[in-house]
């Protein structure tokens, strides 16, 4: 009975979640994995394969889920609950407000990270092994002494951080190595948890980078998906486009929502005298309307990067206003940075990647409102607001998974037609991605079920239709 009350709210939210998505459509690469099973011989098909990647955690975890509906509900469930439960131990945030900033975030990023299970595979998992690994470092860099078991496991979380996504193994390595820095210099000494954690953390990428879709890139033939360009005028080219077109459009301008709250944030600080200077704030409130504007009727792209760059100084020197040099509060804006700062060099780059940096934001203004004794009490009207948007959620994504089982059962029935004619989603902007009528994912799909792979599909009023 203590256990039911103390985690009570864990718990329902667990079952919601559940049901929720249980209901998630198989799309785009999940047939691929699917198709696979966790054997030796997969390892050495994933390793072999120049257009996978060195992800070896992410893609043995969408393997296991892309099978059954049931398993992926359970490890979607059980990762986004213990994702929540560890920042909300760590910080005094709004539990209802944090999870509407989630299920309201732009509709391809919550698509690409919640739904899609391949991107959840990768995603979600490195944005929860991160933050994991964030809290350990803390927790550890003041604790020079542990347990034996404490010692295996944070070399086993690093280890499995570094084994997802690249920007991230990259960030984390950067992030360990100037905590150990830092701590050696201030004490003369090591702190054997933390090497511990960026041995972890070393042998992980180099598991990740040996995979020979990089070692490619040491001889300019990658066909991986996302890359560094060879020369230095594509490098060029890419950091340009990155910054001008993708970067802050993703980090910033598309996340109305988070944009929103932030402007809550500071007037809330504003009106309890925490902030003083109003022209600032005024400053900020422009731009930020000028950002959502420009992001909706799709300004020229070097206003907007002008844009862009006086937002965030205004954002940090409101920040500054607010907190001053609080360690606790640039900690995390450096954090940001760096699991950003590797992207500026890769192409192409989606809206997936800026899932971390998302999560990130949220734990700062709820930081920064934590810092000036501000909290924010999860009312009855946002416990309403947030069971419309589930509901609302759940029909969606039933009606989705209502036409995928249509669809694989009039497929099943039709096996003797070359070109297969189906419907597309009702509401396909919650399904991610290419659908089957492309070759590609048609292939994967007949090879998913074990059939001919010479069937084709059309699918009506579907993306990929001219």
């Amino acid at each position: 009975m203590n256990f039911l009350k103390k985690y009570k709210k864990y718990i329902i939210l667990f079952c919601l979640l559940l049901l929720l998505s249980f209901f998630f459509p198989f799309s785009c690469d999940d047939f691929y994995w699917g198709s696979k099973s966790l054997s030796f011989s997969t390892i050495k098909e994933i390793y072999n394969d120049l257009f996978l990647n060195g992800r070896w955690l992410g893609n043995f975890i969408a393997i296991f889920i892309s099978h059954n509906h049931l398993i992926k509900a359970l490890v979607i469930s059980i990762i986004s609950t213990l994702l929540i439960y560890i920042i909300d131990k760590h910080e005094k945030i709004s539990g209802l407000i944090f999870l509407l900033l989630i299920l309201l975030m732009p509709v391809n990023k919550f698509t690409q990270v919640i739904i899609w299970g391949s991107g959840f595979s990768n995603y979600m998992i490195s944005t929860f092994l991160f933050i994991s690994v964030y809290y350990l470092v803390k927790k550890y860099y003041k604790k020079n002494n542990s347990k034996w078991y404490e010692k295996i496991g944070l070399f086993i979380v690093t280890l499995l951080n570094s084994l997802v996504v690249k920007n991230i193994t990259v960030g984390t390595l950067m992030v360990l190595f100037v905590c150990n820095l830092i701590y050696f210099i201030k004490n003369k000494k090591v702190n054997i948890n933390l090497i511990i954690m960026f041995i972890g953390s070393i042998i992980g990428a180099v598991m990740m980078f040996i995979h020979p879709s990089y070692l490619n890139l040491l001889f300019g033939t990658t066909i991986n998906d996302r890359y560094i360009p060879q020369s230095s005028r594509s490098l060029i080219k890419t950091i340009k486009n990155n910054l001008f077109i993708q970067m802050f459009n993703l980090l910033i301008n598309s996340n109305i929502l988070l944009n929103g709250f932030t402007m809550f944030v500071f007037s809330y600080l504003y009106l309890k005298k925490k902030i003083k200077n109003i022209k600032v704030l005024i400053s900020f409130y422009l731009l930020t309307i000028l950002i959502i504007i420009g992001c909706l009727f799709k300004f020229n792209i070097y206003f907007m990067f002008v844009i862009d760059i006086l937002y965030l100084i205004n954002y940090f020197y409101l920040i500054y206003m607010a907190c001053k040099f609080e360690k606790s509060i640039w900690e995390i804006i450096l954090l940001m940075v760096s699991v950003i700062l590797p992207l500026v060099f890769i192409q192409p780059i989606g809206s997936r990647l800026f899932f971390l940096p998302y999560v990130l934001q949220i734990i700062l203004l709820f930081r920064i409102l934590d810092y000036n004794n501000v909290v924010i009490k999860d009312y009855v009207w946002l416990k309403v607001i947030v069971a419309i948007i589930y509901i609302l959620l759940l029909y969606m994504n039933i009606e989705n998974y209502k036409c995928e089982i249509e669809r694989d059962n009039y497929i099943k029935d039709n096996l003797d037609s070359k070109l297969i004619v189906i419907d597309d989603f009702k509401y396909s902007k919650y399904v991610w991605s290419g659908d089957i009528d492309s070759n590609y994912f048609g292939k994967y799909y007949d090879l998913y079920h074990g059939y001919d792979e010479n069937i084709r599909y059309f699918v009506r009023g579907g993306m990929n239709n001219d």
